[in-house]
């Protein structure tokens, strides 16, 4: 889970040319596509779409790019997560929102893996590592997200009021996190409009 974590900083002015990266994943397989900074930042949503109460932008949607690092690493990191978790990803992105007036606080992030069948063996890994991580957060049953997806909350006092949900759609891996919910047991019914159209928008940009 994402509870805690927190935004590195990063390098600025760098620049990705679409050519260069269709040249790189060149050959990636069977559902290869190419994806980048804009297809992270493209599928992440824009204040306008949220719902009222999370209007107040904390952080916009941005993409970054992972090609031609040595060793991948998302921006965010969690326990909760595989240590090669970005290993065949080529970008990342995020956006949160909230409420000058307190309450939930809403977090997108997105990682754009080469190809869907490298999505799919990393969400294999993600969806094990959190249910294998059951003291620290609990999978809920609910409705299902995307082409796979995962809900589940904090089981530590200090993250129980936190939900979360990871789905994978394509090449697309996105969490939704929900902060400031009032019952822990249920589906928080903003987490599941919230998911739903980010499946939307990962649909739109695969």
């Amino acid at each position: 889970m994402w509870f805690g974590g927190r935004r590195k900083a990063h390098g600025v002015g760098v620049v990705v040319l679409a050519a260069s990266l269709s040249l790189a994943l060149a050959g990636c397989g069977t559902g290869s596509t190419v994806g980048g900074p804009k297809a992270a930042e493209k599928v992440l949503p824009p204040v306008e779409s949220m719902p009222a109460g999370l209007k107040t932008v904390a952080a916009k949607p941005s993409g970054r790019p992972l090609m031609g690092k040595s060793v991948k690493k998302c921006a965010y990191s969690a326990d909760s997560r595989p240590s090669d978790w970005c290993k065949t990803a080529v970008a990342e992105g995020d956006a949160s929102y909230g409420s000058d007036a307190g309450g939930k606080q809403a977090y997108f992030r997105v990682v754009v893996y080469r190809s869907e069948s490298a999505a799919k063996r990393a969400f294999g890994s993600w969806e094990s590592s959190i249910r294998s991580s059951s003291h620290k957060y609990r999978v809920l049953n609910g409705e299902k997200f995307g082409s796979e997806s995962v809900t589940f909350v904090g089981a530590e006092k200090s993250s129980q009021d936190t939900q979360e949900v990871d789905v994978r759609e394509g090449q697309f891996i996105g969490t939704v996190e929900i902060r400031g919910i009032a019952k822990p047991d249920a589906v928080d019914p903003t987490l599941s409009t919230l998911s739903k159209m980010f499946v939307d928008r990962m649909q739109k940009e695969g």
